[in-house]
């Protein structure tokens, strides 16, 4: 009678959890009313140490903001796989979002999806905006609210050429707001193939709950044509930074 009654209970139980991973999934994504719209101008005259404190404190909760975007996105799609996993039938509504991911980042399986569909470390991404935005101050900056250098080649997409390369087959991109720059350049570490290596390392970070900065740092030796130089130069601005976000707390 023991045995009946485990077997019972587990099956009881087995219900009670397939009920309860039925139960409908939220697939909205919140997001903040609190946009940044442009780069501060006071970034151009101000003193370098000054700078670099007020553009940490300024880019701090914008890249918070997105990168909370991306793991809202994150989380949904590991409830997903948890119901496949389950046996769960995904209903149309989650088909579709799942969809809308795969169109928005690539992946041809959640484990894809998921490595492609996560956050960027916040000292790696102001160490990037840094660099290549002279801590704000730079024209593509304070003119086109890109502060991370990105580059587009589709003449359609608005944007910049370099001043002493006026012949170039690029410009450099130009967004409505600070949010829709940072908002794109994890994009491109997200989906990109040049940071495949960079997304690889980040799965196996994320695995072992051990994320490593300055590892992360070495796979992006095509984000910039300094290569190895650039890797150097993120090594550095990642130390100087996370000493000025520690003593910010």
């Amino acid at each position: 009678m023991r045995i009946v009654g485990i077997i019972l209970l587990l099956v009881l139980t087995t219900g009670a959890n397939a009920w309860f991973f039925d139960n409908k999934l939220d697939l909205r994504i919140q997001t903040s009313a609190v946009i940044e719209h442009d780069v501060p101008t006071k970034f151009v005259t101000m003193n370098e140490k000054q700078r670099k404190i007020e553009f940490i404190e300024w880019i701090l909760p914008i890249v918070a903001r997105q990168n909370d975007l991306v793991m809202q996105e994150r989380k949904i799609i590991l409830k997903l796989q948890n119901r496949e996993l389950l046996g769960i039938q995904l209903r149309e509504t989650e088909i579709d979002f799942l969809n809308i991911m795969q169109l928005k980042y690539g992946g041809n399986s959640f484990d894809d999806l998921l490595a492609r569909v996560n956050v960027i470390p916040t000292a790696l991404v102001i160490s990037q905006a840094s660099i290549e935005s002279g801590w704000g101050s730079s024209r593509f900056a304070q003119e086109g609210n890109n502060l991370f250098g990105i580059r587009t080649y589709n003449k359609d997409t608005p944007g910049m050429k370099p001043k002493n390369n006026s012949n170039a087959n690029f410009k450099v991109r130009s967004y409505l707001t600070v949010d829709d720059s940072v908002a794109n350049y994890l994009l491109l570490l997200n989906t990109h193939h040049a940071y495949k290596d960079f997304r690889t390392a980040r799965s196996y970070m994320s695995h072992v709950d051990a994320m490593d900065d300055h590892a992360l740092a070495d796979t992006l030796f095509d984000y910039s044509e300094l290569e190895s130089q650039y890797i150097e130069m993120i090594h550095v601005h990642l130390n100087n930074i996370q000493k000025l976000l520690d003593d910010l707390q």
